[in-house]
């Protein structure tokens, strides 16, 4: 995780007194960055939403639901984001001038290049193409540095540009070393899924058995 979010820059001050440090991250830092945060029996931990990055990431496991009683579907699927919430073109104003409180710079990512600050990723054309044209714009007061605009933008695309889908799996207990956050391999015909990249997103001991709940989108490459 360190590797990845230490390529984003922060920068800037705080010159109100009565915010706490973890308001400020709240409403700053973390809606700009790829993680959740968790509280677990040692308080609060980050946990990186791998499934932007699950390309670049290897899965900790391979799982065949269904095909014995080793992991078997517990629930039905279910789509977690709809319309509204699929973002294919993200815009972020940054770099805060001193002297005229204004927003100076643009970063964005969409389906086509049309200006000189413009990424253009097939993620997004493909997202376009199925949904239209999703658009968001985020302010930031503590971002300068172009690399992390444009980093943030492309997280902001890649995380929400197809919808995600969410089912429960029963596992033997020999499979309880798999936390939240891991990212799972998952051949399921039934869901019709083939050596798929799956998130754990949940976690919960049910008598006998664990109960995972693992997270995923639609293949990009499916028409």
């Amino acid at each position: 995780m360190g590797a990845l979010l230490n390529r984003y820059q922060f920068s800037g001050y705080i010159n109100d007194p009565t915010m706490y440090a973890w308001e400020w991250l709240q409403g700053n830092i973390l809606p700009l960055l790829p993680v959740g945060i968790r509280v677990g029996p040692n308080g609060l931990r980050p946990v990186l939403d791998q499934l932007v990055y699950m390309d670049e990431l290897q899965a900790v496991a391979q799982w065949h639901i269904g095909e014995n009683l080793e992991f078997t579907q517990a629930s039905a699927v279910i789509q977690t984001t709809g319309g509204d919430d699929i973002i294919n073109d993200a815009t972020l104003k940054y770099a805060l001038s001193g002297y005229g409180g204004q927003l100076t710079s643009v970063a964005r990512c969409r389906h086509i290049r049309e200006g000189q600050n413009d990424l253009q990723t097939d993620l997004a054309k493909i997202s376009v193409n199925r949904y239209g044209i999703k658009q968001t714009v985020v302010d930031t007061n503590y971002v300068y540095d172009g690399i992390t605009a444009d980093l943030i933008c492309k997280t902001i695309v890649r995380a929400n540009a197809l919808p995600r889908f969410e089912v429960s799996v029963y596992a033997n207990v020999q499979h309880g070393w798999v936390q939240i956050g891991d990212i799972i391999r998952v051949t399921a015909t039934r869901l019709g899924l083939s050596n798929r990249h799956c998130m754990v997103v949940g976690k919960r001991w049910a008598n006998t058995l664990w109960v995972y709940t693992l997270q995923y989108t639609v293949n990009p490459n499916l028409a």
